[in-house]
């Protein structure tokens, strides 16, 4: 049975050595792997656009999400909802009473009044009118919108335009009424015109009314007169001049050219990548690294047995001995790339010979295939884990185990020129 102190060790030692390894990692995958991955996007993406119906599925329920939740981001903001308005609204055909901006006018219980508008085909022009028309919608009705405002982009020229219709009302407190973004209800009762009046039960629409914003009235028909259907028209309507949003994301999505952006990303890999860059040594230096580890907390099992406790220092080496050697150069160096693959003869059979590079030659994927070429086995790059786990100053340089810890050792290329001799690696103790 493997014992508790034996146990730990050997999880800390591989959370010791995780940089070299989990940068082995990150190097290969992005070399041996991108290609995959970026398929795999493009393939996502390509459904999506395609109409693949459980991804459509899952972005519906981000659209409900934001429908559900607008009102709270948006009062984060500061701007405490979206309320937009329809375009002139004439007096009613039919008499019905005139809605009060004050009260609060909400469906009983598993219910609510839903209010689909448009902002009109000329938003901007129409933002004195629609701000005008905003004090018709009373608090308690849910807005609901399809879409963007007509020839806009994105959710926030939504966001701004609403915060310019509400903000006099917000700043005189006024409470104003709950608006959603979801095409899907318009999909789902079929509306077509602004403005339309629908009392919803449990998901379903009970009794629905055109040209009219008073949704008190719609309220005590349904609830006291026990009205259901389709009510009639009570005043002038419009079409719907916002296009369904999700629409219009799906053909966003499809006019993507997937396979120029996998292509582009591909290549400005190099472009955007900050090598960490390492001085040349101007003299020999040798140091030792200790490979001890100092536990930061108590750890436990769930049956309250303490593994290590806080302060505890454990040296990796009795447990688990690395058997790997680090070449640390400039592949931009002809010198310090010929110096790596001398010092790699000098170790092969003995260790795992780990190439880690702090430049390239071009910042190119070829540049980096050549440099594989030449070293015939997997390259690496130097990261901030490995630089300062090993206090790495200057290249090219050595890590290499002893016997209880890593001895570093940051050569001259220079003064062994002049000297005339080599580097011969002293043996592992």
């Amino acid at each position: 049975m493997i014992d508790k102190k034996t146990l730990l060790t050997a999880v800390l030692a591989l959370l010791w050595v995780a940089p070299v390894y989990s940068q082995n990692d990150e190097v290969a995958n992005i070399v041996n792997q991108a290609p995959a991955k970026i398929e795999e996007f493009a393939g996502l993406a390509q459904k999506i656009a395609d109409q693949a119906p459980a991804k459509i599925e899952q972005f519906e329920e981000v659209a409900r999400a934001l429908a559900e939740k607008s009102r709270e981001k948006v009062q984060k903001e500061g701007m405490d909802a979206i309320r937009p308005l329809f375009p002139d609204v004439q007096l009613p055909e039919k008499s019905a009473p005139a809605p009060k901006t004050a009260s609060v006018v909400a469906a009983g219980k598993d219910s609510r009044l839903l209010l689909f508008i448009t902002l009109g085909p000329d938003s901007d022009n129409l933002l004195d009118q629609n701000r005008r028309l905003l004090r018709e919608v009373p608090p308690g009705t849910e807005v609901v919108l399809r879409g963007l405002p007509h020839g806009k982009r994105g959710l926030g020229d939504l966001f701004r335009y609403v915060h310019k219709l509400t903000v006099d009302r917000q700043r005189q407190g006024e409470k104003m009424p709950q608006v959603l973004l979801d095409p899907r209800l318009y999909q789902q009762y079929q509306v077509d015109v602004s403005p339309t009046l629908v009392y919803e039960r449990k998901g379903k629409a009970v009794a629905w009314v055109r040209g009219l914003v008073n949704s008190q009235w719609l309220k005590d028909q349904v609830e006291k007169d026990k009205r259901t259907g389709d009510l009639g028209k009570y005043g002038p309507t419009e079409v719907i001049a916002e296009r369904d949003f999700l629409e219009e994301i799906q053909e966003r999505l499809a006019s993507i050219d997937w396979d120029a952006r996998k292509e582009k990303a591909w290549e400005n890999y190099w472009t955007h990548y900050s090598f960490l860059t390492l001085p040349p040594a101007s003299k020999d230096r040798v140091y030792q690294v200790e490979a001890v580890y100092e536990v930061p907390q108590d750890y436990g099992l769930p049956n309250g047995k303490i593994l290590a406790r806080k302060g505890d220092k454990i040296n990796l080496f009795d447990k688990v001995k690395p058997h790997f050697v680090l070449l640390v150069f400039d592949g931009s160096d002809p010198r310090q790339l010929a110096w790596a693959k001398e010092m790699s003869q000098e170790y092969q059979g003995r260790y795992r010979v780990q190439y880690l590079t702090t430049g390239l030659p071009e910042r190119t994927w070829q540049s980096y295939s050549k440099l594989e070429d030449k070293l015939e086995a997997p390259l690496y790059l130097l990261n901030d884990a490995v630089r300062d786990r090993f206090r790495l100053e200057h290249a090219p340089a050595i890590v290499r185990p002893l016997a209880d810890r890593f001895e570093v050792r940051e050569i001259c290329l220079k003064k062994e020129k002049d000297q005339g001799g080599g580097d011969a690696p002293p043996e592992a103790h």
